[in-house]
């Protein structure tokens, strides 16, 4: 910047120019300093130069944004070939076996239909999936078993009609009689007046009810859905999970319900499930197959064993049919049936009642079944898989014995026996995957896309050389602020074990800071 200032008494006799000049752009005579003719010039250039700089930054800083651009179209062309690989393999596998899946869909709808119990998307995320909340039911510990179930005193009537309302339920009806008459003996019961509600959807449900008397209307959302009677049974999913109420009930006239309450539930699932479990190891005790092994053995063997109903008449084995199952006898009777050479009927062997066993070969190898096993009338078996028996117990030589004695009745009587090798004795299969996928790390995997988001995580699909599968994020401060841990032990030990079709196989778990 410049500035003028005279000189003398008032008279202009010449003009001082102060600031900061460059070399060259101004000349000094007797101590007056004087712009050059081209000062003004070069001053305009230094301004387009200070420009020029700045519009090169601004291009520098274009090209950067254009190079990030292209790197991620680069990352999307790699996840669109992966997504692209995935598909084409599942078109493949689905040529031998159309998909009932309408054409054009690629992957089946995450959240599409009526949501689930405890489940609601998230308004307010909008242009992404909705995230569902969590549902989760708390650990119980084993000293529930101890304390006292409260009954409240009813009149037979009241029972008759509460069972009935249970057995109608999809959820309750297949519990164990013993089950539904100890719940039926701790429901208490709820009086309502008119307008007042029995739930308020989105609130935490703790409670099961049945209705006796009265009217309810059910409503989501301020939309009516319909009402309810006497003997009509609701908020059963409380019984199971610490989630919300999708509805709200409430009483149009004056309602008496009765209810039973998540914990009570708890309390009754473990008593029978432990009473249960000591019948079937005392069961186990007269088995003359069982009866010598040590008790530590024969408590595995009741954890592991289920229980099966047969009808009149119903095969419970065919001869010929290659079997993995052992059974006991613990209600009715069977009868046995073999085929014998040169006989065009299966001829009747022998009848079995209860502590009978059939089927322990199975336990050994996949022998094909020598034998019909046919229920005579009702019949309620204990049954015992291979695989569980193998992990669990492995081989005994008591079975062994047995088998060598049958082998020799089957052939003094002419029946064939075809003896194949065990699969649980090679490395074949799930347990050659298993080695397989021993040495697969996390960074191994690539993720494709999202699956789903849930109230525990997400579900990724990944890729690993050639193959892809669904891994599962959990949030461990979720599952711990719910109290899931034991929960989430007991699902990875179950998943591990399960060998089906039918079941999603889990070969590996993983570790991750982000999670």
């Amino acid at each position: 910047m410049f500035k003028k200032r005279n000189m003398g008494n008032g008279g202009l006799k010449g003009t001082v120019v102060t600031g900061k000049l460059s070399p060259g752009a101004a000349t000094t005579t007797n101590g007056v300093t004087y712009l050059s003719p081209h000062s003004e010039l070069q001053e305009q250039n230094r301004s387009k130069d200070a420009e020029i700089r700045r519009l090169a930054q601004e291009l520098d800083a274009y090209k950067s944004m254009v190079a990030e651009r292209d790197a991620e179209l680069d990352r999307l062309r790699v996840e669109v070939k992966k997504l692209t690989d995935v598909i084409q393999q599942q078109a493949a596998r689905g040529k031998a076996a159309p998909s009932s899946r309408p054409q054009g869909t690629m992957l089946p709808p995450i959240h599409e239909g009526p949501l689930m119990h405890g489940q609601q998307h998230d308004k307010k995320r909008t242009g992404r999936m909705g995230v569902k909340f969590g549902v989760s039911g708390e650990s119980v510990s084993d000293k529930s078993a101890t304390q006292d179930l409260p009954r409240v005193p009813k009149e037979q009537s009241v029972k008759q009609m509460l069972k009935e309302a249970i057995q109608q339920n999809d959820f309750m009806k297949n519990l164990d009689p013993i089950q539904v008459s100890e719940i039926v003996d701790c429901m208490d019961f709820q009086m309502f007046q008119s307008g007042q509600k029995v739930i308020q959807e989105g609130e935490a449900g703790q409670q099961l009810f049945v209705a006796e008397v009265g009217e309810l209307e059910v409503t989501k959302g301020g939309k009516q859905l319909g009402n309810m009677g006497p003997k009509t049974l609701f908020g059963e999913l409380a019984l199971l999970y610490n989630c919300s109420r999708t509805a709200t009930v409430k009483a149009v006239t004056e309602s008496k319900l009765w209810a039973i309450d998540r914990n009570i539930f708890q309390m009754i699932m473990i008593k029978t499930g432990r009473t249960r479990r000591e019948e079937h190891f005392k069961f186990l005790k007269s088995v003359s197959l069982l009866k010598e092994l040590p008790q530590a053995k024969l408590s595995k063997i009741a954890d592991c064993l289920e229980v099966d109903f047969y009808h009149e008449g119903e095969y419970i084995i065919r001869e010929g049919q290659t079997g993995d199952t052992f059974f006991i006898i613990i209600e009715g009777e069977v009868k046995v049936t073999q085929k014998i050479e040169g006989e065009e009927e299966p001829k009747l062997i022998k009848t079995l009642s209860r502590g009978n066993y059939f089927g322990e070969k199975a336990l050994l190898s996949e022998d094909k079944r020598t034998a019909n096993i046919i229920a005579v009338g009702g019949v309620k078996c204990l049954t015992l898989d291979r695989v569980a028996f193998n992990q669990l117990i492995g081989p005994l030589n008591e079975i062994k014995k047995v088998d060598e004695q049958y082998s020799l009745e089957d052939e003094n009587r002419g029946a064939a026996r075809t003896s194949i090798p065990s699969s649980s004795d090679q490395v074949n299969g799930p347990a050659q995957d298993m080695l397989l996928y021993a040495k697969v790390l996390l960074d191994d995997l690539d993720i494709v896309a999202t699956l789903g988001v849930g109230g525990f995580g997400r579900v990724e699909l990944v890729k690993w050389q050639d193959k892809s599968f669904a891994l599962k994020c959990l949030k461990k401060k979720h599952i711990v602020n719910t109290r899931q841990q034991e929960h989430i032990y007991s699902e990875k030990a179950i998943m591990m074990s399960c060998n089906s079709a039918f079941i999603i196989k889990l070969y590996k778990t993983f570790k991750s800071t982000k999670y």
